[in-house]
């Protein structure tokens, strides 16, 4: 009976049956095989089996796999092509062998795995700036990554790529924006709500959502009220709240419209049945 492990071992120069290494960080891995009979293990034998980068860790799945957590650098997805029993010239040791009896090998391209996936990794980072560069208005990340042959110089870019759908120019700066549907039961949004504050000026931009965005006059919104929050009732009513006011806009745009008798509304929070986080008291 054969029982096979899968070992990291730091040496390229030196295997003996006690698995006696350096601390050199040579990234190979060796076939175990015990011998036995069932309780007494009568032979082990080590084979050099392939060389892949240095790992903190590795994970041998039963689908036939294996996960490489580099130290340095990216880390590896592996798949076994076999396990090191078809090669004509196996590079061996085992328990029968003196200790003076040494096997040495170079290091080979992949024979038993081959390389699935890279997965992306810094580690480790020896060096970093933060700095524009490139003149794209906002910095970028360089990074050293890793040591050796390994070693990468790698850019990184704030955010997500972005793809321009449409251009709306604005009056200004909004303080606030907000998405809204027509209706609870549509997938998308319909409206685009931009809220303005100025020093002598408030204003509320409604843009709609289609195969172009454009401003638009009918939404029921009040465009000269400064807007805090935007919200949609369960029967598809939309709610404007401004610092002094509830605007309540129906599917047929009748409007109702309640105003704060002494103080401003503030923090507020629209479900969909109530408002609520609304300070003074309102009149019809």
């Amino acid at each position: 009976f054969q029982m096979c492990f899968f070992f990291k071992q730091k040496t390229a120069y030196e295997i003996s049956a006690c698995l006696v290494g350096s601390e050199m960080c040579i990234r190979d891995r060796y076939k175990v095989t015990l011998n036995f009979t069932g309780e007494d293990v009568h032979g082990i034998n080590i084979q050099y089996f392939d060389t892949i980068a240095v790992c903190s860790s590795i994970c041998v799945l039963k689908t036939g796999y294996l996960f490489g957590a580099a130290e340095l650098g990216n880390h590896g997805f592996y798949q076994f092509l076999s396990i090191g029993t078809d090669e004509e010239s196996p590079i061996i040791t085992d328990s029968t062998m003196s200790r003076d009896q040494l096997v040495t090998f170079l290091p080979r391209n992949l024979k038993n795995l081959t390389l699935i996936e890279d997965h992306e990794s810094l580690s480790s980072i020896t060096e970093m700036k933060v700095d524009d560069l490139t003149g794209e208005g906002n910095p970028q990340i360089y990074v050293l990554c890793a040591a050796g042959r390994r070693s990468s110089l790698r850019v990184l870019r704030h955010g997500l790529a972005v793809n321009e759908l449409a251009v709306s120019p604005l009056p200004g700066r909004p303080i606030a924006v907000w998405t809204i549907k027509n209706s609870l039961e549509d997938e998308l949004d319909k409206y685009i709500i931009l809220s303005f504050k100025t020093q002598n000026t408030t204003a509320t931009l409604v843009l709609s959502i289609g195969e172009k965005v454009v401003e638009v006059f009918d939404s029921g919104f009040d465009s000269a009220k400064e807007t805090i929050h935007v919200g949609l009732l369960e029967d598809d009513a939309m709610i404007q709240v401004f610092p002094n006011g509830i605007r309540h806009i129906r599917r047929d745009r009748r409007i109702n419209q309640w105003a704060v008798s002494y103080t401003h509304l503030t923090l507020p929070t629209i479900y969909s049945v109530q408002i609520s986080g609304v300070a003074g008291s309102l009149k019809k």
